[in-house]
Protein backbone atom coordinates (compact mmCIF):
# COMPACT_ATOMS: atom_id res chain seq x y z
CA UNK A 1 0.00 0.00 0.00
CA UNK A 2 2.80 2.39 0.87
CA UNK A 3 4.55 1.54 -2.39
CA UNK A 4 1.42 2.38 -4.43
CA UNK A 5 1.09 5.67 -2.59
CA UNK A 6 4.71 6.59 -3.35
CA UNK A 7 4.31 5.54 -7.00
CA UNK A 8 1.11 7.57 -7.36
CA UNK A 9 2.63 10.63 -5.73
CA UNK A 10 5.90 10.42 -7.69
CA UNK A 11 4.78 9.32 -11.14
CA UNK A 12 1.50 11.19 -11.02
CA UNK A 13 3.25 14.51 -10.49
CA UNK A 14 5.02 16.81 -12.96
CA UNK A 15 8.31 15.76 -11.40
CA UNK A 16 7.54 12.14 -12.16
CA UNK A 17 6.84 12.96 -15.81
CA UNK A 18 10.14 14.86 -16.03
CA UNK A 19 12.04 11.95 -14.48
CA UNK A 20 10.35 9.50 -16.87
CA UNK A 21 11.16 11.66 -19.93
CA UNK A 22 14.73 12.11 -18.69
CA UNK A 23 15.04 8.33 -18.26
CA UNK A 24 13.82 7.68 -21.81
CA UNK A 25 16.25 10.25 -23.24
CA UNK A 26 19.12 8.81 -21.20
CA UNK A 27 18.33 5.25 -22.34
CA UNK A 28 18.14 6.40 -25.98
CA UNK A 29 21.51 8.15 -25.75
CA UNK A 30 23.09 5.12 -24.12
CA UNK A 31 21.71 2.78 -26.81
CA UNK A 32 22.86 5.13 -29.59
CA UNK A 33 26.34 5.38 -28.09
CA UNK A 34 26.64 1.61 -27.88
CA UNK A 35 25.43 1.15 -31.48
CA UNK A 36 27.78 3.88 -32.74
CA UNK A 37 30.68 2.21 -30.96
CA UNK A 38 29.75 -1.15 -32.48
CA UNK A 39 29.48 0.39 -35.95
CA UNK A 40 32.86 2.11 -35.54
CA UNK A 41 34.44 -1.16 -34.41
CA UNK A 42 32.88 -3.02 -37.34
CA UNK A 43 34.13 -0.37 -39.76
CA UNK A 44 37.61 -0.56 -38.24
CA UNK A 45 37.77 -4.34 -38.66
CA UNK A 46 35.97 -4.45 -42.04
CA UNK A 47 36.50 -1.02 -43.62
CA UNK A 48 34.89 0.33 -46.79
CA UNK A 49 37.07 0.53 -49.91
CA UNK A 50 36.47 3.09 -52.64
CA UNK A 51 37.11 2.05 -56.22
CA UNK A 52 36.53 4.33 -59.22
CA UNK A 53 36.12 2.76 -62.65
CA UNK A 54 37.92 3.98 -64.69
CA UNK A 55 40.36 5.99 -62.58
CA UNK A 56 40.96 8.31 -65.55
CA UNK A 57 39.24 9.07 -68.83
CA UNK A 58 40.66 10.57 -72.02
CA UNK A 59 38.13 12.19 -74.36
CA UNK A 60 40.81 12.30 -77.07
CA UNK A 61 40.78 15.02 -79.71
CA UNK A 62 37.48 16.90 -79.62
CA UNK A 63 36.11 20.23 -80.83
CA UNK A 64 35.46 22.96 -78.27
CA UNK A 65 32.18 21.64 -76.88
CA UNK A 66 30.82 20.35 -73.59
CA UNK A 67 31.97 16.86 -72.70
CA UNK A 68 30.52 14.35 -70.23
CA UNK A 69 31.58 11.01 -68.80
CA UNK A 70 30.07 8.75 -66.14
CA UNK A 71 32.41 7.05 -63.69
CA UNK A 72 31.40 4.09 -61.53
CA UNK A 73 32.18 4.47 -57.82
CA UNK A 74 32.19 1.04 -56.18
CA UNK A 75 32.44 0.01 -52.55
CA UNK A 76 34.67 -3.07 -52.63
CA UNK A 77 34.93 -3.11 -48.83
CA UNK A 78 32.85 -4.79 -46.15
CA UNK A 79 31.09 -1.83 -44.52
CA UNK A 80 29.15 1.17 -45.85
CA UNK A 81 31.14 3.70 -47.88
CA UNK A 82 30.07 7.27 -47.17
CA UNK A 83 30.86 9.96 -49.73
CA UNK A 84 31.39 13.20 -47.85
CA UNK A 85 32.18 15.57 -50.70
CA UNK A 86 32.92 15.65 -54.44
CA UNK A 87 34.67 18.64 -56.02
CA UNK A 88 36.85 19.52 -59.00
CA UNK A 89 40.11 21.33 -59.72
CA UNK A 90 38.53 23.98 -61.96
CA UNK A 91 35.26 25.84 -62.48
CA UNK A 92 35.05 24.46 -66.02
CA UNK A 93 34.49 20.98 -64.59
CA UNK A 94 31.46 19.87 -62.57
CA UNK A 95 30.91 16.54 -60.85
CA UNK A 96 27.90 15.00 -59.13
CA UNK A 97 27.27 11.60 -57.59
CA UNK A 98 23.88 9.89 -57.33
CA UNK A 99 24.44 8.28 -53.88
CA UNK A 100 26.23 9.49 -50.77
CA UNK A 101 26.02 6.10 -49.00
CA UNK A 102 27.18 3.00 -50.89
CA UNK A 103 26.65 -0.44 -49.37
CA UNK A 104 29.34 -3.14 -49.68
CA UNK A 105 29.52 -4.50 -53.24
CA UNK A 106 27.20 -1.76 -54.59
CA UNK A 107 27.92 1.15 -56.93
CA UNK A 108 27.08 4.81 -57.46
CA UNK A 109 27.37 6.83 -60.65
CA UNK A 110 29.45 10.00 -60.78
CA UNK A 111 28.80 12.24 -63.78
CA UNK A 112 31.60 14.61 -64.76
CA UNK A 113 30.96 17.50 -67.17
CA UNK A 114 33.70 19.59 -68.75
CA UNK A 115 32.98 22.86 -70.56
CA UNK A 116 36.02 24.31 -72.39
CA UNK A 117 34.07 27.46 -73.21
CA UNK A 118 34.27 28.61 -69.58
CA UNK A 119 37.81 29.77 -70.38
CA UNK A 120 37.77 32.49 -73.01
CA UNK A 121 41.34 31.81 -74.09
CA UNK A 122 40.58 28.15 -74.87
CA UNK A 123 38.23 29.22 -77.68
CA UNK A 124 41.13 30.78 -79.53
CA UNK A 125 43.68 27.98 -79.06
CA UNK A 126 43.96 24.88 -81.17
CA UNK A 127 45.28 21.59 -79.81
CA UNK A 128 44.84 22.75 -76.24
CA UNK A 129 45.58 19.85 -73.91
CA UNK A 130 43.67 19.79 -70.65
CA UNK A 131 43.86 17.71 -67.50
CA UNK A 132 41.24 18.16 -64.78
CA UNK A 133 41.04 16.46 -61.41
CA UNK A 134 37.93 15.29 -59.59
CA UNK A 135 38.34 14.77 -55.84
CA UNK A 136 36.19 12.38 -53.78
CA UNK A 137 36.35 12.55 -49.98
CA UNK A 138 35.00 9.45 -48.20
CA UNK A 139 35.27 7.35 -45.06
CA UNK A 140 37.68 4.87 -46.69
CA UNK A 141 40.57 4.86 -44.18
CA UNK A 142 43.05 3.75 -46.84
CA UNK A 143 42.06 6.44 -49.39
CA UNK A 144 40.14 9.24 -47.62
CA UNK A 145 40.61 11.48 -50.67
CA UNK A 146 40.51 9.75 -54.05
CA UNK A 147 41.53 11.60 -57.23
CA UNK A 148 40.13 10.88 -60.69
CA UNK A 149 41.34 12.52 -63.89
CA UNK A 150 39.91 13.58 -67.24
CA UNK A 151 41.99 14.51 -70.27
CA UNK A 152 41.17 16.03 -73.64
CA UNK A 153 42.80 17.77 -76.57
CA UNK A 154 40.60 20.63 -77.78
CA UNK A 155 41.19 20.76 -81.54
CA UNK A 156 39.32 23.96 -82.47
CA UNK A 157 37.40 26.92 -81.06
CA UNK A 158 33.69 27.43 -81.56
Amino acid sequence: MATRLVERQFFGSKMGVRVTVFGVILATLLFTTIRTGQAAEEQKNNPPRIQVIPSQYDFGEVPSKELSHTFIVKNSGESDLEIYHVWTSCGCTKASIDKKMIEPGKIARMVVNYDPNVHRSSKEKKNLQIRRTIFIRSNDPRAPEKSVFIYATITEGE
